[in-house]
């Protein structure tokens, strides 16, 4: 079976067509293992993300790979202790996490954005993360 792929014209990474619960998407290929990770969790959803450059875009701008999800606060603890448990293992591995509030119909909705130094990181942080067992 061939996987659909495409390539972004503003970003130059090829993206292949995942489905979710929710809708398909077209997903940064070296993300796909975090973004389908992070997925499985109860009550977590992808909402953006992206690999991250290796090399400066035209512009001279270097994207860090990162994703922004939402979820509840029992699971972003846990995400967070992995973070944090991860970085004791790797300490020249720089990741970075914020909580992001939007009011959306009047409801408040936070938004977890977290990134990582290098696509390397981001590649190792996935493999710890699916050796790891979360607590849901």
């Amino acid at each position: 079976m061939t996987m659909k792929t495409i390539t972004s014209t503003e970003t130059g990474h090829v993206k292949q067509l995942i489905k979710t619960e929710d809708e398909d998407a077209y997903i940064d290929t070296k993300i796909i293992p975090l973004v389908k990770w992070i997925n499985t969790l109860p009550n977590c959803h992808t909402v953006f993300s992206c690999e991250g450059d290796i090399t400066p875009q035209k512009n001279g701008n270097i994207n860090l790979p990162y994703i922004m999800l939402k979820t509840n606060n029992k699971i972003i603890k846990n995400i967070k202790l992995l973070l944090k448990n991860f970085s004791k293992n790797n300490p020249k591995k720089d990741m970075y996490l914020s909580e992001n509030m939007s009011i959306k119909n009047g409801k408040s909705i936070t938004y977890y954005h977290f990134s990582f130094s290098d696509q390397k990181t981001m590649i190792k942080f996935t493999k710890y993360c699916k050796s790891c067992y979360i607590n849901k």
